[in-house]
């Protein structure tokens, strides 16, 4: 009986991480692809036919790129600090929006300094 508890346990320590792994990559791959996929896909599916999934994923992400590329010139870097101003004067925002940067700026930091 002890073995079968150990083997249990065992298991459930392997499964239910990459489960839930599985489980939040898939949650969040469908929110990002609903945000914009869903006018594209009703929009192709009306005109042409047919549906792309994934294609409001793909979309985020070049809006992505293309934020990041206007952010990083100096127009762009102007322009981002005085909506950051903005967000500060908003009263709900302006308690989450610092906390969310916090952490974003946390988890960038470590991918580029690594664990130590």
């Amino acid at each position: 009986m002890q073995t079968l508890k150990k083997y249990f346990f065992t298991g459930l320590v392997l499964v239910v991480p990459v489960s839930l792994t599985l489980y939040l990559l898939v949650a969040v791959f469908r929110f990002i692809d609903n945000i914009l996929g869903k006018f594209l896909n009703v929009y192709f599916q009306n005109t042409w036919g047919f549906y792309i999934p994934g294609i409001g994923f793909v979309l985020f992400f070049l809006i992505l790129i293309l934020v990041g590329m206007v952010a990083s010139r100096f127009v762009g870097h102007r322009l981002f600090e005085q909506i950051e101003k903005w967000f500060a004067g908003l009263p709900l925002i302006k308690n989450v929006y610092p906390t969310l940067k916090q952490i974003v700026s946390f988890i960038s930091a470590q991918k580029e300094f690594g664990f130590k």
